[in-house]
């Protein structure tokens, strides 16, 4: 699966950045806040999801509309 290519310093501005933004709410609202494709951003999320480092519905699809939530350390 291409999601789980690793990329960390993608992870790592993905993360960081979702760990910061104030208007967080879904995977579409981190593509204007750095300067990584949205494609890149996309796969972090995924990946940051399957790692429990951002929360989402599993019981959906996970797509650019998703919501997506910081989960609590």
């Amino acid at each position: 699966m291409v999601f789980l290519e690793k990329d960390r310093i993608a992870d790592e501005i993905v993360e960081d950045l979702a760990l910061n933004l104030h208007s967080l709410w879904r995977v579409r609202d981190l593509f204007p806040h750095t300067d990584l494709t949205s494609g890149r951003v996309f796969k972090s999320c995924l990946r940051l999801i399957a790692r429990g480092g951002l929360g989402a519905d599993l019981d959906a699809v996970i797509a650019q509309e998703s919501r997506i939530w910081r989960r609590e350390a």
